[in-house]
């Protein structure tokens, strides 16, 4: 089980992630397909796409890395790309990871709404990767609202329109961030988390009836940082942006 997970924001969808050194990349995309966006020159273990897209599902520009164990448990759930069932745009996929320690889900080109059973899948997530940008798949309100139910430690968004990125139907990460609670905007494209400590008997859920296993999560976007604790309600929105 891995003490600290680390995960680096190609662009749009796409995201590498490393986990000891164990890396996994989701949603490459073709050369030149996303507007502004930097090819996908990255080598991993794993691949995942949401669907075969060519701004989700370039698996060929990732080089495979051979011979190591996955870490992660991974879990499928088969949802829709537009709320059709997909009639307009066809399947999605979204992918929840587990180590034994960290738990997160890509939630893909999701445009549907999701059910009772399929909400319930998503629940204890340290981390969710959500689109917002809405046209193509659900939208900032939408992701707002699942988001609530959900009830994820962390939010990153992802696909949307940027300064000089992104497709020009889409809207912004700001149309999402501005109706969170609680946002923050790292001043770089990686985002580290690790757990640390154990945390103190007042500082825990009263669900939690262990102290040993009571942990912190503790992340780090560029220079801002903070820690989540146990029976926190709230969920922290990152912000992960490009370097200059």
């Amino acid at each position: 089980m891995a003490e600290q997970l680390t995960l680096t924001w190609i662009g749009h969808s796409c995201f590498k992630l490393d986990c000891g050194d164990y890396t996994i990349v989701f949603d490459p995309y073709e050369d030149g397909y996303v507007p502004g966006c930097p090819p996908v020159r990255e080598s991993a273990d794993l691949v995942l796409c949401s669907h075969d897209h060519k701004d989700h599902g370039a698996s060929h520009l990732v080089k495979r890395i051979e011979g190591r164990e996955n870490p992660f448990q991974i879990q499928v759930i088969h949802t829709w790309h537009d709320d059709q069932k997909g009639a307009l745009r066809g399947k999605n996929q979204i992918h929840i990871l587990d180590d034994g320690t960290f738990r997160m889900a890509h939630m893909g080109d999701l445009g549907c709404k999701l059910t009772e059973e399929e909400m319930k899948q998503l629940r204890g997530l340290d981390l969710m990767l959500i689109p917002v940008g809405g046209y193509y798949t659900i939208d900032a309100k939408q992701a707002k609202a699942l988001v609530e139910q959900v009830k994820p430690r962390i939010v990153v968004p992802m696909h949307y329109r940027g300064e000089g990125f992104g497709y020009d139907v889409l809207g912004t990460v700001e149309d999402y961030t501005d109706l969170c609670e609680t946002a923050v905007y790292g001043d770089s494209e990686v985002l580290v988390l690790e757990k640390s400590g154990v945390l103190e008997s007042d500082q825990m859920s009263a669900s939690d009836q262990n102290p040993a296993s009571a942990q912190a999560l503790s992340w780090r976007a560029g220079t801002q940082s903070g820690t989540l604790r146990n029976g926190q309600e709230e969920t922290v929105v990152l912000r992960l942006t490009k370097d200059e």
